[in-house]
């Protein structure tokens, strides 16, 4: 060390039975850190989904909680979000922010959108909503009535509104149906659904 940082880093001997053992303990590399507590889950519980571990702790959380992934499906309080979580203050704001698009502040609670579904569903559930919108958009093309509604649909694939919302979510951001939503639309994201140029042109670049 340098001469003006020996002193600093030599121990005391005043108690010479622990400046010995201090020693010791230094030359062979023994930490003198205290022994950390266990990792929050936003660390203990990794998953690669592209996004910060704080971001897919809180989407997790959403995935988790939803009943059927429609808006404001479930609300819950950046506080509560927090303590779930067990990340700061700071790291939820971060983390928020990351998630831009897919969750909205409404009077200090969080509303989930339905793409973080979209996003997340694949890393948390047993589906991918990417796969199971290819799996409506087909249904749409093969049918014969101009319209559909979303019961029927999931009565034919035996799918519950928390697997089928996703799927129609993907179709609608992405402008690939003509969808019809109301103020009051029970389970569903949308009422309505029909096919359009769009659904057919993404159908048949997946085949």
């Amino acid at each position: 060390l340098p001469p003006l940082m020996r002193g600093m880093m030599s121990p005391s001997l005043d108690d010479f039975n622990e400046g010995i053992r201090q020693i010791i303990d230094d030359i062979h590399g023994v930490s003198r850190k205290p022994v950390i507590g266990p990792a929050p889950p936003a660390v203990r519980e990794q998953t690669d989904t592209g996004y910060s571990p704080a971001a897919t702790a809180i989407a997790r959380l959403f995935v988790e909680r939803t009943q059927n992934a429609t808006y404001f499906d479930p609300m819950v309080s950046i506080q509560a979000i927090g303590e779930a979580t067990d990340l700061s203050e700071d790291d939820v704001t971060d983390a928020l922010y990351e998630l831009n698009g897919m969750v909205e502040e409404h009077y200090g609670s969080i509303i989930p959108q339905p793409e973080l579904y979209v996003a997340f569903d694949k890393h948390f559930k047993d589906w991918d909503p990417a796969a199971d919108a290819l799996t409506v958009a087909a249904d749409l093309m093969n049918g014969t009535a101009p319209e559909h509604d979303p019961e029927d649909i999931a009565a034919r694939f035996g799918w519950q509104p928390r697997r089928l919302n996703p799927a129609i979510a993907y179709l609608m951001n992405r402008k690939l149906i003509e969808y019809v939503t109301v103020l009051a639309m029970g389970p569903w994201v949308a009422i309505r659904l029909s096919k359009s140029d769009a659904t057919r042109r993404f159908v048949k670049s997946r085949q």
